[in-house]
């Protein structure tokens, strides 16, 4: 079996371990849940199974690619095994498109140097936003990178009406993300409030 695979099932081994911790910390806190819990695992293809499934391949799979030497020291990285807790209580809360930006968060902390804060900040972010919010600000971090490769040209037009273009959105979603932009832009995440405003081309691609 080569180290690959080997590194691959104990980091299932370890998170299934984390995920088992955080349902009783869940449980211990709130006897009530655990009348549902009992109920949960009473049925062996429920969601909340399924979703731990899916976070330990998720992160299982990008665990094991790190280097041997970077794999082998995982249990003595604090940063590791806060990312690692934390997220995990995340993921099992969630599920689609999340559950990968919280595995990439852990992938990340087990091979670089990342202040605790900023772990945390990130981590909280990724609970308090949907994937809408998370794509619009994907977006607009490089509009160029996504606009140009639709070939549509505009002499004025707006940063949203760019990004509604880019992704063909219908238009009854449009009130919807113009209010997630503008929660984007109370938080500080975007630079412009007003993402509708009138402005050439090359000022809606620089927001």
């Amino acid at each position: 079996m080569s180290d690959k695979i080997l590194r691959e099932i104990e980091v299932i081994d370890v998170v299934k371990g984390v995920g088992s911790a955080v349902i009783d910390a869940v449980v211990s806190v709130n006897p009530l849940s655990c009348f549902y819990w009992s109920a949960m695992k009473s049925s062996k293809e429920n969601s909340l199974q399924r979703r731990h499934e899916i976070w330990q391949h998720e992160v299982g799979e990008r665990l094991s690619k790190l280097e041997k030497t970077v794999f082998e020291s995982l249990g003595n990285n604090e940063n590791f095994v806060t990312t690692l807790l934390r997220a995990t209580e995340l993921a099992i809360k969630t599920n689609g498109k999340k559950v990968e930006c919280l595995a990439n968060a852990v992938r990340y902390s087990a091979g670089h140097e990342v202040n605790e804060d900023y772990i945390v900040i990130f981590l909280n972010d990724i609970e308090r936003y949907s994937i809408s919010h998370l794509k619009l600000l994907k977006f607009f971090n490089a509009p160029n990178q996504y606009y140009t490769s639709i070939g549509v040209e505009h002499i004025n037009t707006s940063p949203m009406t760019l990004y509604y273009e880019t992704f063909s959105v219908p238009q009854n979603e449009y009130r919807l993300l113009e209010t997630m932009a503008k929660q984007l832009f109370d938080d500080g995440l975007l630079n412009t409030r007003e993402m509708n405003a009138g402005m050439t081309m090359r000022g809606a691609l620089s927001q």
